[in-house]
């Protein structure tokens, strides 16, 4: 089997200026910018692209519309899309659960070869479709909370995996919620994974996700994060950006050497910079709108694929839900305006491009 190839486009956080791909070698402290190459992540012999998250319910954003994403942008690409979900859950937590195998996750798939939207496992390990349409909703991941992190690696040979942290957990400013061992837990994780690969002779490149932070609206946030907000970053979300951003270019970028970061709260930011509300982008406490959901999905395929975001068709984006007895809730696509479309663009082009910093609406 070939080995594993990744092109590190457009330094994934900072390299998102032609707008392709990128990947993130970790970067000098101090730098915004990273060593790239412009060509595509390229997958193994068989002509997949597997990419599994550990996450929790930001990661359920950001996979929400990927896979119609890639269905509506480049239909031919073979894609298997695995998503090992814990509610709010810690890097320190899923360490906890690696070496303990405890079935605390619910683990939901898609495969592009099947004629399915995504699944979620059983307890006896078989795959069913999702109800309510097949999407990643709490209440559906919810009802499937059986798995371990062992099963999910087993599934498949990942060429991809992306873990994040919560909110909070990287805002390295004595917050009670701060992880001190954040470097040590990901190097725990990540050989975790690397002793349970399928394949010994590949190794899948390990990536950081930046989740955005929690809105500043008080109609919005609950009482705790706004306490937080408050008390930490002066009730500032450009502060709370700073901080972390910072923080995973100077401290997580050159330690753990991340093989390349997706900006999603740098795309947040900018966002909110200029070109929409919190309103808009927010659908509750923290949880991304369906504008937010595409916006992250855009970034995350050009992420993956090395695509220049100014090429992308930019929707309608086709809801694959199948009909199927344990499908029933259809829904309709999302039509994207000219000006949505405009803002996508902008903001998900500067995130690649400047990921350590946010570029507010000209």
């Amino acid at each position: 089997m070939l080995k594993r190839i990744i092109a590190m486009a457009l330094a994934l956080l900072p390299a998102f200026g032609t707008l392709s791909a990128c990947s993130n070698t970790g970067a000098p402290a101090g730098t915004d910018t990273q060593p790239t190459e412009t060509k595509p992540l390229v997958q193994k012999d068989d002509g997949v692209l597997r990419v599994l998250l550990i996450g929790h319910s930001l990661g359920n954003d950001a996979m929400w519309m990927l896979p119609d994403v890639f269905a509506k942008e480049a239909p031919d690409t073979k894609v298997v899309l695995g998503f090992l979900y814990y509610s709010g859950c810690k890097l320190s937590a899923h360490v906890k659960y690696a070496q303990e195998e405890a079935a605390v996750y619910a683990y939901a798939e898609y495969d592009s070869q099947k004629d399915t939207y995504w699944q979620v496992a059983e307890t006896n390990g078989n795959m069913k479709p999702l109800r309510h349409g097949g999407t990643l909703n709490a209440e559906n991941l919810a009802n499937g909370i059986n798995q371990t992190s062992l099963f999910a690696l087993k599934r498949q040979d990942w060429d991809v995996v992306v873990t994040q942290g919560y909110p909070w957990e990287v805002a390295k400013v004595s917050l009670p919620q701060y992880d001190p061992d954040l470097i040590s837990n990901f190097n725990t994780l990540k050989q975790y994974v690397l002793d349970n690969d399928i394949d010994k002779d590949t190794t899948p490149k390990f990536c950081w996700n930046m989740v955005w932070t929690f809105p500043d609206d008080d109609t919005l946030i609950r009482d705790g994060d706004r306490d937080t907000l408050q008390t930490y970053f002066d009730n500032d979300v450009e502060n709370y950006y700073n901080t972390t951003a910072q923080i995973v270019r100077d401290e997580l970028m050159p330690e753990l050497k991340f093989d390349y970061v997706f900006p999603s709260s740098t795309a947040y930011i900018n966002a909110l910079s200029g070109y929409k509300t919190t309103k808009d982008m927010y659908r509750d406490y923290g949880h991304a709108s369906d504008f937010g959901r595409a916006m992250i999905a855009y970034l995350w395929y050009c992420t993956l694929t090395g695509t220049d975001i100014t090429q992308c068709k930019l929707g309608p984006i086709n809801y694959q839900y199948r009909k199927d007895e344990l499908v029933y809730m259809m829904k309709e696509d999302m039509v994207l305006t000219e000006e949505e479309k405009q803002t996508i663009k902008e903001v998900v082009g500067n995130a690649l491009a400047k990921p350590y910093e946010i570029t507010p609406k000209a």
